[in-house]
């Protein structure tokens, strides 16, 4: 729960800063780009995590956090 951002979580951060509103993770993939490219597409998992960044800001405690609750 403590550990800070690593990996992929930079290109999760990077995603969920660009989004601008709720239909977005539907128009993109979870690497922010228009249509597949190679990504995995999860616009709930996205959605969640834009909800986590919303509320509580790029802190890493908050999407560990949201990762136990899931």
């Amino acid at each position: 729960m403590f550990s800070g951002f690593v990996s992929d979580d930079y290109i999760l951060l990077h995603t969920v800063r660009q989004a601008d509103g709720v239909d977005w993770p539907f128009r993109r993939n979870d690497a922010g780009e228009a249509g597949e490219a190679g990504h995995f597409y999860r616009p709930l998992w996205v959605l969640w995590n834009l909800g986590i960044y919303k509320i509580f800001g790029a802190t890493a405690a908050a999407f560990h956090v949201g990762n136990l609750v899931l």
